[in-house]
Parts: structure tokens; sequence; C-alpha cells
């Protein structure tokens, strides 16, 4: 293979690549610690279920 050959495979395969880990690192970003920001708790169901706290 020539030189021009390998760099147009190389720019094939790399670009895939790149966007994955581009991705993979996005949703990284994304769920670290996720944390509730002014969220409202429910809890929905009666209170004859037999289900104590612990």
């Amino acid at each position: 293979m020539t030189t021009t050959q390998l760099r147009h495979v190389a720019g094939h395969l790399l670009t895939p690549l790149l966007r994955c880990v581009g991705m993979a690192f996005a949703y990284l970003g994304a769920f670290h610690q996720p944390t509730p920001n002014h969220l409202e708790l429910a809890v929905v169901g009666d209170s004859a279920s037999g289900c104590t706290p612990s």
C-alpha cells in the first residue's frame, strides 16, 4: 500500500473511533454524580399495605 492509501484507510477508521470515544466521555460526564435538582418527592400508596419502614 502507498502512503496515501494508508492515510485514507486510517482516516476512515479513526473518524468513527474518535466519535465513539467522544460519546463515551459525553455519557460519563452526564452521569457523573447525578443529584436531584430541586426535585419534589411524592410517595404513592396506601398505608394499609402492611409495609413499615425500618
